[in-house]
């Protein structure tokens, strides 16, 4: 009898008797390596980093798809997550992260060996307002013009709420399903912004 190369595997020559517990070991083989395998190729892996990882830059990362840690040094913000390295040389390189808890998108850029910074690619938020309608039907949501831009806002049936923005902060105009405006109503509004 012989082994193979790579796994081991009993290999009977054509003259010897197949044993179950040499078919049954072989098969124990395959599929401890068949489970290494598809482990490392669903978390994208490099040798050096998993999810336990601790004391590893994110930023000195070669090209490739890996799994962090939040121990490890440089992420956008705190928790776990996945970072991919588009490209890389000496004085340039592109990272985009993906943070596993609240799915945030961050992208960093370096330039001329000097990184960027992460910055956070829009994500749409939700929120809820809630307060009495204005003489003119008017609900200020709260939301600075420059915290983000109102997508989409949702109120009770039987109504209907336009969101807009005037110099500085966010409103929904809102109406009954024949468009005139609810005066004085008490309404609690979710909406949508990025």
């Amino acid at each position: 009898m012989a082994n193979t190369t790579n796994l081991n595997l009993v290999k009977p020559a054509g003259t010897d008797h197949a044993l179950v517990s040499d078919i049954n070991g072989n098969m124990d083989l395959i599929d401890a390596f068949a489970g290494s395998t598809n482990t490392a190729i669903a978390n994208k892996l490099d040798p050096n980093i998993s999810a336990s990882t601790t004391n590893k830059d994110l930023l000195t990362l070669a090209p490739g798809a890996y799994r962090f840690g939040s121990s490890c040094s440089n992420k956008p913000t705190n928790g776990n997550g996945y970072i991919t390295i588009y490209e890389r040389d000496s004085s340039t390189a592109r990272q985009a992260t993906v943070i596993m808890d609240s799915g945030e998108v961050y992208v960093n850029v370096m330039v001329s060996g000097s990184w960027g910074g992460w910055k956070e690619l829009a994500q749409e938020k939700t929120n809820t307002a809630s307060g009495t309608t204005s003489a003119s039907g008017n609900l200020s949501l709260g939301l600075a013009a420059s915290a983000g831009r109102v997508t989409s806002a949702y109120i009770a049936s039987g109504y209907i709420a336009i969101p807009f923005v005037t110099s500085s902060t966010w409103y929904v105009h809102v109406m009954d399903n024949s468009a005139v405006a609810q005066a004085s109503k008490s309404v609690t509004v979710e909406y949508t912004y990025v």
